[in-house]
């Protein structure tokens, strides 16, 4: 799998736009009932439990900026031999796309970023553009 683009809530998957936040895997996507970053717990990534290979590393892309989760999170993630790296949505999309090329067991948890005006207020409710939206394909109509 690899991430190729995101646009008003939505990430490019593969060649499929997929509305919401998302878990991604190098073989498989699953939707993701998370939609802001403090919303992020343990619990919401019970599917790390589940899924084999289980990853060694999680990205967690928490927005349009960074967010720092709580130090019991890390923690919970390490006691399963689990390394856990927050960013920008953004970044995360990069920085899984180079691990997956790279072959390493990663999984990707992306919330959608959200674009906010000076006084960090999202009247209108807008999706942040990206520069990883892709070529058209030349064999496909776009």
């Amino acid at each position: 799998m690899k991430i190729y683009g995101l646009s008003d809530g939505h990430f490019l998957v593969n060649h499929y736009w997929i509305g919401g936040s998302i878990i991604v895997f190098p073989d498989r996507f699953f939707m993701w009932n998370v939609t802001d970053a403090s919303e992020i717990k343990p619990h919401t990534l019970e599917i790390m439990n589940f899924v084999k290979p289980r990853p060694d590393y999680i990205i967690i892309g928490t927005g349009e900026t960074t967010v720092n989760l709580d130090p019991s999170f890390h923690e919970h993630f390490k006691r399963m031999g689990i390394s856990v790296d927050t960013c920008p949505t953004f970044e995360a999309c990069s920085t899984f796309n180079m691990c997956v090329e790279d072959r390493y067991n990663v999984a990707c948890a992306l919330l959608h970023p959200q674009i906010s005006d000076e006084a960090g207020k999202n009247p209108r409710g807008r999706q942040a553009p990206d520069a990883l939206t892709p070529l058209p394909h030349p064999n496909l109509p776009s």
